[in-house]
């Protein structure tokens, strides 16, 4: 009955990449903003979280969306 129903995990979609890029935005400015100094003490590691989490949220954007 609904064998061609698409999700919406397109990587061409722009919609697909709107949402990854809300998310990682929120996820930054609360690691950014909230995080205690004594646990993340340099500025390298809030800088290689930004980077690493990029990948990481498209991926479970992309897992989470193939549900259709």
């Amino acid at each position: 009955m609904f064998d061609n129903k698409k999700g919406i995990a397109d990587i061409t979609n722009p919609i697909f990449w709107g949402i990854v890029g809300a998310f990682w935005l929120i996820i930054n400015i609360v690691l950014w903003k909230f995080s205690i100094e004594s646990v993340t003490d340099t500025f390298k590691l809030k800088l290689m979280f930004t980077v690493i989490s990029l990948p990481i949220i498209a991926g479970i954007c992309y897992l989470i969306g193939q549900e259709g």
